[in-house]
């Protein structure tokens, strides 16, 4: 409008629930947790609205009186019976207030009273800068349950107390003075009882900083302080907020005593650290202008502990001390136990105003449990440097691994596939992408790679390599290393390792694979069959050689009954391959043992195909047991026992008389045979 017109507005919000309406929002009828989820698509909100707001707007003078209220609110796991807000501008004056009720108790409110002119603050007069201000807020005694329930993530576990807020606004407009407190009491952090924490804020527009300060008792003990003061400059007459420039002045000063790490578990990610613990006692000191702080103090960690969750390795008896000085962090003598040995560092970091230039680090471990999780086990011996800059670190030395232990997973699964999702780009600093390392690695003679999903299997390997990387680029390994012993179990069957090469020549995780081993069927000597692995840890391939050379159903004939192809009755020549219709002999090709029996039954036209294969002492029996379904209730199946000085064979009639009720006849040459009832119980 032109400045000599007046502009009357009145919204008046007659009293809304919110009922969903399938049919969209509307003004008779707003939603406004739909309205809520719409535009912020976060978290879902939910309340009943009513008030009005009036706005009369000339070139003379501009008036606002509003009275806005909330019931039923519900904000993620938080509720409220009731929100007013009020506000009235008029005679260049505005008034506001705030309150709010649960169950009858007035939890918060507040009043503010300043000076207000629409315009540019430049151009106001002198006098409006001289008027009084005043305000005060305040949330009244409460649980800290209840306002974590307006958070999405809730309150912390084992966490509790009870909360106070107080502030308060004063001076006049142009040097305004805010003083606030916080308290809790009756804390409860991380299932630690604390007495009191508090903390304060005073801003003096003279002064031109803002001024904090903390408190945390426990046992009516301070075990917890700082004291802080940051340059600050509300300039109300420019309408901004003046952060420190590079000539103010800072000061912090953080004093801890006996302070508990356990305070913190419940705030820490629980899939990264676990069970932390320890006590830190020392003082810090931050101070000069901002281009040029300067540290000075010191911190001391003692009986520290923690779970490294994704390493699945506990570090105990931690301990450091570490001394801060204007030009330099300096570590002495940390140190830290996991499994029968410890790892211990120190080292320096320059600094210039703060930033982190040169580094310098000696790290060594004797006998350190590194890794302990159902993957990886390892126990190490470590000799290494870390140096360079904090943008450029280098890492060399020398890694030796004591023991260690791989167990593959989906090795032998051809069907799994690799994914790799898109991740976000970022420019955040990541200290591994920038670091440079050269560690040569050492295996020693008790070295185990174990795989047993698919493919039962054991290596020990032993040799060294070149653990390399250069800056932002990924981890890679060159060398060989040799199997000294082992075994593989297809078919049942134990083949001890002839030769193992693992080769490295590059990636970390997909070496090249050259694995020969060896069976030789105790009723055939001079009969050698080879199960071979070649091809790279992600794509392997697997097969079958033998010596003499044989047809590859002979190799399983060999392998499974001990005897050549020919010798084999009918039913073991249809496990072991006849012909050119697809047996176990070509299923062996392309499966492991779990795996043949499920394959051996879809192919070879046999319901059922099992293979165990059991020990006791030095006899080796192997149980193959084949059948049908005859019809939904009665299965027939014969079950032949190999391998022994007496061949044995079975047959079973199975007849379901209920669901959990069996009657199984056995016809054999032996004490089995007969009848039997079993009846079955899942719980």
């Amino acid at each position: 409008t032109s400045a000599d017109e007046e502009t009357h507005l009145r919204l008046w919000i007659p009293h809304l629930d919110t009922l969903r309406q399938e049919a969209g929002i509307d003004a008779k009828n707003l939603d406004l947790g739909e309205l809520q989820q719409a535009i912020l698509k976060t978290s879902y909100f939910e309340g009943m609205l009513s008030g009005f707001i009036d706005v009369v707007h000339s070139a003379d003078e501009l008036k606002v009186n509003s009275s806005v209220q909330l019931n039923a609110i519900q904000y993620e796991d938080g509720r409220m019976d009731s929100l007013r807000f009020e506000a009235d501008i008029s005679d260049e004056w505005l008034q506001a207030e705030l309150i709010s009720w649960d169950q009858g108790n007035t939890l918060m409110e507040g009043q503010l009273r300043i000076p207000f002119i629409a315009g540019d603050p430049a151009t106001f007069d002198e006098r409006f800068f001289e008027r009084e201000i005043n305000g005060q807020a305040r949330v009244y005694e409460s649980s800290l349950a209840y306002w974590f329930g307006f958070i999405p993530d809730g309150l912390p576990e084992q966490t509790a107390g009870t909360i106070t807020i107080q502030t308060e606004l004063s001076g006049i407009a142009g040097s305004p003075e805010l003083t606030g407190d916080m308290e809790i009491t009756s804390g409860l952090f991380s299932g630690i009882r604390i007495d009191r924490v508090a903390v304060g804020l005073d801003y003096i527009h003279e002064d031109g900083a803002v001024d904090f300060t903390g408190n945390v008792v426990k046992d009516q003990k301070s075990i917890l302080g700082f004291n802080a003061s940051v340059p600050l400059h509300l300039d109300l007459r420019q309408a901004q907020i003046n952060l420190p420039s590079d000539e103010d002045s800072v000061h912090v000063d953080i004093r801890t005593d006996d302070f508990d790490l356990a305070l913190l578990n419940s705030y820490v990610d629980p899939e990264m650290l676990r069970n932390l613990a320890g006590h830190i006692e020392g003082e810090v000191t931050l101070t000069g202008i901002v281009e040029n702080l300067e540290m000075n103090g010191r911190m001391q960690l003692t009986r520290g502990t923690m779970r490294i969750v994704p390493a699945g390795i506990t570090l105990s008896e931690t301990a450091g001390d570490l001394l801060f000085e204007p030009n330099k962090i300096s570590l002495r003598e940390f140190t830290t136990r996991s499994g029968p040995g410890r790892l211990r560092a120190f080292g320096s970091v320059d600094l210039n105003a703060l930033q982190p230039g040169s580094i310098n680090f000696e790290l060594t471990a004797n006998q350190f449990r590194a890794a302990n999780t159902p993957e990886y086990n390892f126990l190490i011996n470590l000799d290494a440097r870390m140096e360079g800059t904090v943008t450029e670190p280098q890492l060399r030395g020398d890694l030796g691994f004591l023991t260690g232990q791989v167990n593959l997973q989906n090795f032998g699964d051809r069907a799994v596939e690799t994914v790799v999702l898109e991740e976000e780009e970022t420019d955040t600093f990541d200290f591994y992408d920038a670091l440079t390392m050269e560690l040569n690695v050492d295996f020693g003679r008790q070295f185990l790679v174990r795989n047993r999903q698919y493919l039962d299997m054991e290596i020990v390997l032993n040799g060294s390599l070149d653990l390399l990387k250069e800056r932002n680029e990924e981890l890679q390994m060159f060398g060989t290393l040799e199997g000294i012993r082992g075994f593989a179990r297809p078919l049942g069957r134990n083949f001890d390792m002839d030769e193992a090469i693992v080769s490295f020549f590059g990636p970390v995780e997909n070496p090249q694979l050259n694995i020969r081993t060896r069976y030789e069927p105790p009723q055939s000597p001079g009969v050698s069959v080879f199960y071979v692995i070649d091809g790279t840890l992600q794509d392997p391939e697997f097969r079958f050689e033998s010596e003499p050379e044989m047809e590859l159903q002979d190799i399983v004939s060999y392998t499974i009954f001990g005897k050549p192809f020919y010798e084999l009755d009918s039913w073991e020549q249809v496990v072991a391959g006849s012909g050119s219709s697809p047996t176990a002999a070509d299923i062996a090709l392309d499966v492991l043992l779990d795996r043949v029996e499920m394959l051996a039954s879809q192919r070879l036209g046999i319901d059922v195909v099992q293979i165990d294969n059991t020990r006791s002492g030095s006899r080796n029996t192997t149980s193959i047991k084949t059948g049908w379904y005859l019809n939904q209730r009665t299965f027939f199946a014969i079950l032949n026992e190999v391998g022994g000085a007496r061949p044995q064979t079975l047959f079973m009639l199975e007849y379901l008389l209920h669901e959990n009720l069996e009657l199984i006849i056995t016809q054999g040459d032996d004490s089995r045979e007969g009848i039997d009832l079993r009846w079955k119980l899942d719980y």
